[in-house]
């Protein structure tokens, strides 16, 4: 095992058709160095060269790898410039402070690191650890600039309008959903964004009409969901992001085959998100299926 304090460079003697190669880089302890690890793993003849440039001081880094190979690793640290609730995307600082938060936790401040915009997650971290409000701090502002541009609510849904939120977020049971839609209601109530949950076990009837209020953001298991499209009650045309809670629950749930048909419904250009307390083979099988460019975030290790 390589000693603390020491610079790993990429190792390319196991043997084997596909190397992993680990590369940890690291600015040194100087003043602008910020406690954040980014790892990697790529195949031998693999090329690329991550752009992040923040690092965390080596010491601190930790042998071994949960990544996929060609998978870039991002983990929290024990951060330098730590941010403040403040910086909150949206201006959704005072929301989290009503809500009792005084700082961002380990894997709310991960999510929010710029070098991951525009790229598809895998968040894993433990129960406790803020993984819904990180997730919803995350989809902040396209969910913000939904809600500005939207009309106001009708105050008598129209029978021909029909739904098309910029988020999806999809769980595997009616409670986790529930729980989503509550988390997320607080924290977008500022925005004026509209969080609607919908799941089995519930009135179809009573979800439709609630749907042509036309929420920005949809909330619900996946069975109810492909329902909804398919009867035309919503649509993705507009969908950014759409993120999975709890994937490998879902494969456990033999969801898999809903997925699809959801996805199915949604634009190749969007953001996916795959959140989940561990990402064993078959959920990772199942993230490389549906992202692009995805980059694994773990803000507490993975238990």
């Amino acid at each position: 095992m390589h000693k603390h304090g020491t610079v790993l460079e990429p190792d390319d003697s196991h043997a084997g058709a596909e190397v992993q190669a680990e590369k940890r880089l690291w600015r040194g302890l100087h003043p602008e160095a910020i406690g954040e690890l980014i790892h990697w793993n790529f195949p031998a003849n693999d090329s690329r060269q991550p752009s992040a440039a923040r690092y965390q001081p080596a010491e601190r880094l930790t042998m071994g790898s949960t990544c996929a190979p060609a998978t870039l690793c991002y983990e929290a640290g024990s951060m330098s410039e730590l941010l403040s609730l403040e910086q909150a995307p949206a201006g959704l600082g005072a929301a989290l402070r009503k809500a009792g938060f005084e700082q961002f936790t380990a894997i709310q401040q991960a999510v929010l690191d710029p070098e991951l915009t525009d790229r598809d997650l895998r968040i894993s971290s433990q129960t406790g650890s803020g993984k819904t409000v990180a997730l919803g701090l995350l989809l902040a502002p396209t969910v913000a600039i939904a809600a500005a541009t939207a009309a106001p609510r009708p105050r008598k849904a129209r029978k021909s309008a029909v739904a098309s939120p910029v988020a999806l977020l999809i769980a595997p049971t009616r409670e986790l959903a529930g729980q989503l839609g509550r988390e997320l209601s607080w924290l977008y109530a500022p925005l004026g964004a509209r969080v609607l949950v919908v799941t089995g076990g519930t009135s179809v009837m009573q979800e439709r009409s609630q749907l042509q209020n036309l929420p920005q953001v949809v909330v619900g298991t996946p069975g109810r969901l492909l329902d909804h499209l398919r009867a035309g009650a919503m649509t993705l045309d507009q969908l950014k992001t759409v993120a999975l809670d709890e994937a490998d629950e879902m494969l456990d749930m033999n969801f898999e085959e809903e997925l699809d048909g959801i996805l199915g419904y949604a634009p190749d250009v969007r953001r996916t998100h795959l959140v989940s307390a561990t990402f064993p083979r078959e959920v990772v099988r199942l993230a490389d299926r549906l992202q692009q460019d995805p980059v694994s975030v773990q803000g507490t290790a993975l238990g």
